[in-house]
């Protein structure tokens, strides 16, 4: 029989939240699934997969990965049916993780190092895994799968807020408000201001953008005012974030968030610092070769 590629299902889905059943029966019919979705697994670069994902309601995972430069994490290919985590390691770790389920998301998420698994092969036979690193991770994630789980639950959202201006702080908006890790809960841009030779007053790129997002946008004057520093303190953020704005954040805002301050900048600072640091940059490694060609 031919294996086929099936449709990896993607949050939200209400399929995977259901709670699935334990495999009775090892007949042609389980072997053709699991061919399926050691193909679909496959096809899809992952390297693990529940039957949940693509819509089977059954104690199915199966997990896979080989690499020539990351011969230390790799693992074979393997089939679980009905598994079971009997053992736990003390010892826990963060790790980025994907999801097949949630494309182009990483999350950060902490899980035992090591676990021991029962279950059955694909045949129907009784099998204990001992897995670390990688690999116990891979099949801790697929257990959650056939429990009704997904890594989105394993984080802590962090409340965050942002601070920008241009067209530089975008990309990093983008992804605050695309990661369930970060809860955006405000946003801080510099007032409208007049702009180009007709001397209109338009928003910053940065509260245009957090306009059609949905976020809580304050227009400020100068991050040191009082008022804003008390509003700051009042939404108690766990990290402020900063990208492409034009002041430089003092002392008293720094000790407010848990996990503090974070700058995110186009160049090395202070060397390359001011208005324009790539084009400032530019220049100066454009002079060092142009010295260098006279030499």
């Amino acid at each position: 029989m031919e294996m086929k590629k099936r449709k990896i299902l993607t949050d939200p889905n209400p399929i995977l939240r259901q709670e699935t059943q334990n495999v009775e029966i090892f007949d042609g019919q389980l072997q053709e699934l699991v061919d399926d979705m050691i193909y679909t697994m496959r096809n899809a670069d992952g390297i693990g997969l529940a039957a949940p994902q693509i819509g089977e309601s059954k104690k199915i995972l199966v997990v896979e990965y080989e690499s020539e430069s990351d011969k230390d994490n790799s693992f074979p290919l393997t089939v679980l049916i009905n598994p079971k985590i009997v053992n736990i390691s003390n010892e826990q770790k963060f790790m980025v993780e994907g999801c097949l389920s949630f494309p182009g998301k990483e999350l950060y998420i902490k899980r035992p190092n090591g676990i021991a698994i029962s279950g059955c092969d694909r045949w129907g036979k009784s099998l204990t895994i001992e897995a670390t690193g990688l690999f116990s991770r891979a099949l801790q994630h697929e257990i959650d799968h056939i429990n009704g789980i997904l890594m989105t639950d394993h984080i802590k959202e962090i409340r965050t807020i942002f601070i920008g201006n241009g067209t530089l702080g975008l990309p990093t908006l983008d992804m605050l408000t695309s990661n369930p890790q970060y809860k955006l809960e405000a946003v801080f841009t510099s007032n409208d201001q007049l702009v180009g030779r007709k001397k209109t007053i338009a928003e910053t790129e940065v509260a245009k953008k957090a306009k059609e997002i949905g976020a809580k946008v304050y227009k400020i004057e100068t991050i040191k005012s009082p008022d804003v520093v008390k509003k700051i303190r009042n939404i108690n953020p766990d990290i402020m974030i900063l990208a492409d704005y034009r002041e430089i954040v003092s002392e008293n805002i720094f000790e407010i968030p848990r996990l503090g301050v974070l700058n995110i900048h186009p160049s090395i600072l202070p060397k390359y610092r001011g208005p324009s640091p790539v084009v400032w940059r530019s220049l100066m490694v454009i002079k060092l070769l142009g010295f260098q060609s006279l030499r």
